[in-house]
């Protein structure tokens, strides 16, 4: 299944006032936004999209606080990585305000646990995704089981 491009149709509602960012992620990062974006078009009946997948994964945290995500450890455990960021791996985003101002505060949770690692908006997004993305794609995928 194909994965629509930033200028294709995946059915959704107008942003509003929103801005596109490019990211790039690490290969497991990329792999389970991949996973993610076609089981997500599987539960919608629309085109699969990877855009799509990580705006529903930031919608995740609109009543739960950055600071949860992950602690010192666990950050220590999964970042630095053997798995660094690839170029193949870009995806261009169109993303609101207030999801753009959720990466930065996520950004800034996630660096104040290590202020002598250098973790920039890719990284961060690369950990939010490897650290949340797989129970996202559970979901998804149990919505889809109860569906059929």
């Amino acid at each position: 299944m194909p994965i629509s491009s930033p200028s294709s149709n995946a059915g959704r509602k107008s942003l509003g006032d929103a801005s596109y960012i490019t990211l790039t992620f690490t290969a497991s990062a990329f792999e389970t936004i991949d996973e993610g974006a076609k089981l997500q078009a599987q539960v919608t009946g629309k085109k699969a999209s990877r855009a799509s997948w990580f705006r529903l994964l930031l919608d995740q945290f609109v009543d739960r606080p950055p600071l949860k995500i992950l602690t010192l450890d666990e950050l220590k455990a999964k970042w630095p990585t053997d798995d660094h960021l690839i170029p193949e791996s870009q995806i261009t985003i169109l993303l609101t305000k207030d999801q753009i101002i959720l990466i930065r505060q996520i950004e800034c949770a996630i660096q104040s646990l290590d202020w002598s690692r250098h973790l920039y908006r890719n990284e961060i997004c690369s950990i939010l995704v490897e650290n949340e993305g797989p129970s996202l794609n559970h979901f998804l995928s149990m919505k889809k089981r109860a569906a059929n």
